[in-house]
């Protein structure tokens, strides 16, 4: 097998014709190409690396990759092109390797895995939709409790802690497409790492929940706390995470276990709330000199 066509679902008719390898190869070129579609794949990460996930099939058996419909499937296309580009393979477009950790949060995952850091993952999973394979790789995977959440989520929005089978189902149910499955830290609230021009200190807040919540987010309801008792080298990590995703202006949510005391990255907010939520005048007071220092350095 040398060519792997990723494709949409074969409800089309334009992919159903495809399914029939003879209307377009011939007899001794059909098995030199496999067609699959996106909502077929996993792609599972943690500290110790990434791997794309198929019921049948493994990309380091292939040579070259081409994407079709995929403006639709974008997520799971630059994911998998991603990794098909660290493996070797040639695309039919390498724009689909190139990860915009603006847009989703597992490029943001692929990216911080090419740091060598202090600061670890947890293990996670990203699906396309859920299907019998996808569940499947849930179950191998995780453990009870684990978290489900949207990939473009924000503000703690379609984002749940699932203790049992039943939690499952439902949230299964809630969130279809575009899917984000991570391991649960225990914890006693997360750390919010605020950069506003990565040549200043950062605002950071520790957030915890007082309601029945496993969310430490402030727009549903915790508090937060200015902080200054981070380590240096957790502070010195988390700029280079900045750096290398190519953030000036980010929010980096971190998270210390409660049982192991190790650290971990949960997420970049691209889009922190800079004039809202909580210590606005600090915030206010950063964005201002990062405007007067980036005048100034243009004059």
């Amino acid at each position: 097998m040398q060519t792997l066509l990723i494709t949409t679902s074969p409800e089309t008719n334009s992919n159903a014709l495809l399914l029939d390898k003879s209307k377009f190869l011939d007899k001794h070129d059909q098995d030199k190409l496999e067609i699959a579609f996106y909502d077929d794949f996993a792609i599972l990460m943690n500290s110790d690396g990434a791997q794309v996930l198929h019921p049948k099939l493994l990309l380091d058996d292939f040579k070259r990759v081409i994407f079709r419909n995929s403006i639709n499937n974008w997520i799971m296309g630059y994911g998998i092109g991603y990794m098909a580009k660290k493996l070797g393979l040639s695309l039919s477009s390498d724009r689909m390797s190139v990860l915009d950790p603006i847009e989703n949060k597992l490029a943001q995952t692929l990216l911080f895995n090419e740091l060598v850091t202090n600061i670890r993952l947890p293990k996670t999973m990203y699906l396309q939709s859920w299907n019998d394979f996808g569940t499947k790789c849930v179950h191998e995977n995780f453990k009870f409790p684990f978290v489900v959440k949207a990939d473009t989520g924000m503000k703690g929005n379609d984002n749940f802690l699932v203790e049992n089978e039943a939690d499952f189902s439902t949230v299964r149910e809630k969130l279809t497409r575009e899917i984000i499955i991570q391991e649960y830290i225990e914890n006693v609230g997360d750390y919010r790492v605020l950069y506003v021009g990565l040549g200043s200190p950062p605002l950071i807040f520790h957030r915890s929940s007082d309601r029945d919540t496993y969310l430490n987010n402030t727009s549903q309801g915790a508090t937060a706390t200015v902080t200054e008792d981070l380590p240096n080298w957790l502070i010195d990590d988390s700029k280079s995470i900045a750096q290398h995703m190519g953030f000036d202006i980010v929010g980096l949510d971190l998270m210390e276990s409660s049982v192991s005391g190790e650290w971990y990255f949960i997420e970049a907010n691209a889009t922190p709330a800079l004039l809202s939520g909580e210590f606005t005048t600090q915030k206010a007071a950063m964005l201002t000199r990062y405007i007067n220092e980036n005048n100034n350095s243009d004059e």
